[in-house]
């Protein structure tokens, strides 16, 4: 059985956490070019999803374009709403959130974004994740617009989807068809959606889940422990004792590679055939993140790669970049295991996305 790898990198500025500039630096990207040796080593092609100062910054453009046109990388976007043009609305937490802001500059600061790639880039990207996890209706209905195929903002057995408490949680990694408005099919045109002609987005979430077999059982029963704080000292004794573990398919997140070949084997024991991993180019920048802080940790943070793509390598997990995904879509279906079909801003309170079981199929809701 064919597995497939996809290594998503949120390149951005250094700033981490800052809201109020414009027009930032983006040293980070001087370090690209470590992670690139280890990435060529491993004949796995990134994919980096690259905000308004990195599209717009001549040294990134030059960089990340050479990388591109060698077929080294492949490009997508990311957004931060707060250092992308129009600067109408006040910067700070609740507006750090592209979902946040009303539906017409949503709309303007994806255009800005996408022209500018496809200006400095002569590409047309079709891949994108919201910057903080910002995902929401009004966003899903811009990229539709622009022409995106792949979005993969949305982390399952996360709750707080873009730090709100009202998202329902996704209880699933595999793949999904987003359900448009008017239940839009393959593409749009005549099926009453608010976009038509709009091509059907595929959300490909970040790998998140557990050590332990059953994902969702292990997610109620730590989401239910979490809700109060004795219940909050018994989970982390419970992830202790290797009962349950949580993990994040992300050098940032996990202390070790063993953690992340460890998610990686729960995964494929569960039938996965799709891994998506996850990071910030910011940390490669020693002391802009907290995940990097001194040179030292940086070479363990590339070993940690380093080392996981060597796994990758002897289980033939192929890494490719992200914009080829929906032909895998394609091949898959063809086999006989079509990508199901759901509707993920359909509820709130803690409803959830994505059951391993098929539902029927509702819209988008009007609140995101």
């Amino acid at each position: 059985m064919e597995r497939w790898l996809f290594i998503t990198i949120d390149t951005e500025e250094d700033e981490w956490g800052s809201y109020g500039t414009r027009h930032p630096a983006v040293e980070n990207l001087k370090n690209i070019r470590l992670l690139q040796d280890i990435l060529r080593k491993h004949d796995a092609v990134p994919t980096y999803l690259i905000d308004y100062p990195v599209a717009t910054d001549g040294y990134g453009i030059r960089l990340l374009r050479s990388m591109m046109e060698n077929g080294q990388c492949d490009i997508g976007t990311h957004c931060h709403p707060w250092n992308t043009p129009p600067y109408v609305e006040a910067p700070g937490k609740h507006n750090s959130l592209l979902c946040n802001l009303p539906e017409n500059l949503v709309g303007e600061k994806l255009q800005n974004v996408h022209d500018a790639i496809v200006k400095n880039f002569g590409i047309r990207p079709l891949v994108f994740r919201a910057g903080r996890w910002g995902i929401g209706r009004a966003v899903l209905e811009s990229l539709q617009k622009l022409g995106y195929e792949i979005d993969t903002s949305i982390r399952p057995f996360t709750p707080g989807q873009g730090l709100t408490r009202t998202a329902p949680v996704l209880l699933s990694n595999s793949p999904f068809w987003m359900e448009a408005e008017g239940g839009c099919g393959e593409t749009a045109a005549g099926s009453g959606c608010r976009n038509p002609g709009a091509r059907r987005l595929m959300e490909i979430p970040p790998s998140i889940g557990f050590l332990q077999k059953d994902f969702e059982r292990c997610y109620r029963i730590r989401r239910s422990l979490r809700s109060y704080w004795a219940g909050r000292c018994v989970a982390l004794l419970l992830k202790g004792a290797r009962i349950i573990n949580p993990v994040w398919l992300s050098p940032e997140y996990c202390g070790s590679s063993s953690e992340m070949i460890a998610l990686t084997k729960s995964m494929i024991r569960n039938g996965h055939t799709i891994l998506n991993l996850f990071f910030h180019s910011t940390t490669l920048l020693p002391g802009k993140t907290p995940y990097v802080r001194t040179q030292g940790d940086l070479r363990s943070f590339l070993k940690k790669i380093d080392e996981y793509l060597a796994f990758a390598s002897r289980e033939n997990i192929r890494c490719i970049g992200m914009s080829g995904a929906r032909d895998l879509v394609v091949r898959a279906t063809a086999a006989g295991s079509p990508i199901p079909v759901r509707s993920p801003f359909a509820g709130g309170g803690g409803r959830r996305w994505g059951a391993s079981h098929e539902r029927p199929i509702r819209r988008i809701s009007k609140a995101s």
